[in-house]
């Protein structure tokens, strides 16, 4: 048993290894692209590199440009750009290998262009914001340990939080254990105490148990999120208990065929997903007959609704006495961390 333990644990760790390169890959092609990207090339190039490299898609490349936390994507015909030398974008992706989920997040900011560029400097909000963000997770991966609840992870990254002054991290947001198949498992990973939600069953970590460890910070003191409209969602997942599935349009059930076909269906899922070039109009025509018939929940993009951009860092880890960090996002010395 204990040698078959062992062997699952290396395989978690080539894993993270692995996805840790496509960062790299990511990071490089960026940095050798003109200065403004599409957001449906950006995915594109991250789906294509996880198919190259004989992985399978967790759930979709998450692309957020600035004030934008988290969840938003490309659409199909998406012509929406970022400027790599003035935008801060959150690119956050998942791989997986047969139920084996990776999980990680990085900030990309325009320092890390290629030093003939010119570029936008970040405020001293947003530096701030980003060294909270780092200094956060790397205070939780230290104190994650075998029993130790979450909610006693969560008052030490609170402390680190409330020694700022001029910058805070965004409630309501968590990270999450990972269980096989599942992105979001069966507790949250909290950076606060805030959010009462999250400790309802005060859970501990265990031994082996996989978490991404994620966190938020904003570039000023309003650490409240918004949620945009159902229109402006990309991201869902299949509610696996739906009774009303008949119920569908049959351009809808086919959609769904579509999309299964191409992602499991325990998995998130975007448009991108299949392979057809529906319109906007008809994208929303599916989602909302999905949606009203309760087959789908919607992961709408976050935003700060003071408009102050976000930072977003996250690692996947394996809980032991000492936590091994499978991704070691928070360690890339690419991404230009403020000390």
């Amino acid at each position: 048993l204990l040698i078959m333990k062992n062997k699952l644990k290396e395989q978690w760790i080539t894993l993270g290894a692995e996805h840790a390169k496509i960062r790299k890959k990511i990071i490089m092609w960026i940095q050798e692209q003109s200065s403004e990207i599409k957001y449906v090339d950006i995915c594109n190039f991250v789906y294509h590199t996880i198919h190259e490299m004989k992985f399978s898609i967790a759930f979709p490349c998450g692309i957020s440009k600035n004030d934008i936390a988290a969840h938003d994507t490309a659409f199909i015909n998406d012509t929406r750009t970022f400027d790599k030398t003035k935008d801060i974008v959150k690119i956050d992706w998942g791989i997986h290998q047969d139920g084996k989920i990776i999980d990680s997040a990085f900030t990309w900011i325009p320092s890390m262009c290629n030093k003939n560029e010119t570029i936008r400097e970040l405020t001293d909000k947003e530096q701030q914001a980003q060294k909270l963000t780092r200094e956060v997770i790397d205070t939780m991966l230290k104190h994650i340990k075998i029993d130790v609840s979450t909610f006693e992870v969560a008052e030490k990254a609170q402390e680190i939080i409330d020694s700022y002054e001029d910058v805070t991290c965004l409630k309501n947001l968590a990270g999450h254990q990972i269980a096989p198949w599942k992105i979001h498992g069966d507790y949250y990973v909290p950076f606060s105490v805030d959010s009462k939600t999250f400790f309802d069953k005060n859970p501990r970590f265990q031994k082996d148990d996989i978490c991404a460890v994620e966190v938020f910070s904003v570039a000023d003191k309003d650490s409240s999120i918004h949620m945009l409209e159902l229109k402006d969602t990309n991201h869902f997942i299949w509610n696996k208990n739906n009774k009303f599935m008949n119920r569908l349009l049959k351009d809808t059930k086919k959609f769904r065929n579509d999309i299964v076909r191409k992602q499991d269906y325990r998995l998130p899922w975007t448009f991108k997903f299949q392979d057809y070039h529906y319109s906007r109009q008809k994208e929303t025509e599916i989602i909302s007959d999905l949606f009203l018939n309760n087959c789908i929940d919607a992961y709408p993009p976050i935003i700060t609704p003071t408009g102050a951009n976000t930072i977003q860092y996250e690692d996947t880890i394996i809980v032991d006495e000492t936590s091994i960090n499978l991704t070691n996002v928070i360690y890339d010395q690419d991404l230009l961390f403020t000390l």
